[in-house]
């Protein structure tokens, strides 16, 4: 038997398992730290979690809980922080700015 938590996510309240609720939470918090350079990062957090909240909604269509395989499932969906390779296309976008400066610069 599993301890089920009431959450509220975006204005949604959902039953999630004790450990789907500790998973979300450390999920989130990474995401958070991953994000926090970011100007933009309450939006993008926001943005995530408003689909979570939909898909922890599709899920309990079928079930009365959230469980940790659900999580993981989302997880698995929305991708872990470092997948979303920020610094990666900041990368690509510098050695883009190169490939064109160096491109239109005349040939002697």
């Amino acid at each position: 038997m599993n301890k089920i938590i009431s959450i509220n996510l975006k204005g949604l309240v959902f039953q999630v398992e004790e450990e789907a609720f500790e998973h979300l939470q450390k999920y989130l918090e990474l995401l958070n730290r991953h994000f926090s350079k970011e100007e933009s990062r309450l939006e993008i957090i926001d943005d995530i979690e408003s689909r979570i909240a939909e898909m922890m909604q599709e899920m309990l269509e079928t079930k009365a809980a959230i469980t940790a395989a659900d999580v993981e499932e989302i997880i698995g969906i929305m991708g872990k922080p470092s997948d979303f390779g920020i610094e990666e296309e900041e990368r690509e976008d510098e050695t883009n700015s190169e490939k064109q400066t160096y491109n239109s610069s005349p040939i002697g």
